[in-house]
């Protein structure tokens, strides 16, 4: 399994886990910095990042 494979997975079950049914709640998730030799992860969905820090 590649990286981001693993990363869409997690921000599906963060879409999940936020939607609560219908009853948002607050959540947050966190991936691992850029490193030098291995970029961390990009999010350009505007609905993942909408709120972010709102």
């Amino acid at each position: 399994m590649t990286d981001w494979v693993m990363a869409v997975r997690a921000l599906v079950e963060h879409l999940r886990l936020a939607w609560n049914g219908g009853k948002v709640r607050l959540l947050l998730s966190v991936f691992p910095p850029d490193l030098p030799d291995h970029p961390g992860p990009r999010v350009w969905n505007g609905q993942l990042i909408r709120y972010a820090g709102y």
